[in-house]
């Protein structure tokens, strides 16, 4: 099994290496790495080239829509089982990737849970709380969600309900595994192109032949809000019209 990991950057170089702390604990058989930056001006192109991370950059700022459907036609070109799309400003774990891996060997586009806040507009759906409410005032902070991670997985093998499906989801991490292409908006790009930073998972929905699934046991932490000022929140939550870079 071959997956491709595409981690999404547009500066913010502090959340790519907490990100990278986590992603470095990580084993997954067959798993590559890429970085595509949409032309970051902090020093995040110059610390992924140094690191020897695969990193694909460019000299004019394309958006995120741009980069995922860069991503895609590599998975899809070079027949790669698994996509993930990640953005940069997450924390990972090992438990929470191998039970995300094991969802998506049977179902074609699986994410994972996330703080309420971390999960975006989709809170009802990706947040652990609405799963596991007992949890709820444990998830202040990133340092927790290792623990978090392995409460969640606790419960999980308790119950034995692994994952659920759901109506929409965050672009923040999800994947994908080759079923996806049916999907595809055209022959070359899984997003309407014409999206450049928001929408992309509103319109992919309503091409997708089976609903997302959400893995009831894997938690990544999203840190939300990084890659956009604070005019894009109110009250804690977006306000999707006034976000320049959605995620």
């Amino acid at each position: 099994m071959k997956t491709l990991l595409a981690i999404t950057t547009y500066n913010q170089l502090k959340f790519t290496k907490l990100c990278i702390n986590t992603l470095e604990k990580v084993r997954i058989p067959g798993l590559e790495i890429i970085f595509i930056d949409d032309v970051s001006t902090d020093g995040t192109v110059n610390f992924l080239k140094e690191s020897r991370w695969n990193l694909d950059s460019r000299k004019e700022p394309k958006g995120l829509t741009w980069s995922w459907n860069k991503a895609y036609r590599q998975f899809k070109n070079k027949n790669y089982d698994n996509l993930i799309l990640s953005n940069n400003d997450v924390l990972l774990t090992q438990q929470g990737i191998n039970e995300f891996m094991r969802i998506l060997k049977n179902n074609t586009l699986v994410v994972p849970l996330s703080t309420r806040r971390g999960a975006g507009h989709n809170w009802k759906e990706q947040s652990a709380s609405t799963y596991y409410p007992s949890l709820r005032n444990k998830m202040n902070g990133p340092e927790s969600h290792v623990n978090i991670q392995s409460e969640i997985l606790q419960k999980v093998n308790l119950t034995k309900r692994r994952h659920r499906a759901i109506n929409n989801f965050n672009g923040f991490f999800f994947g994908m595994n080759r079923s996806i292409i049916s999907s595809a908006y055209n022959e070359n790009n899984l997003f309407n192109p014409k999206l450049t930073n928001v929408g992309q998972e509103t319109d992919l929905l309503r091409r997708l032949k089976s609903k997302p699934i959400l893995s009831l046991g894997c938690f990544v932490y999203h840190y939300k809000g990084v890659s956009f000022n604070k005019k894009g929140l109110k009250n804690g939550k977006d306000i999707r019209q006034n976000l320049n870079l959605y995620h």
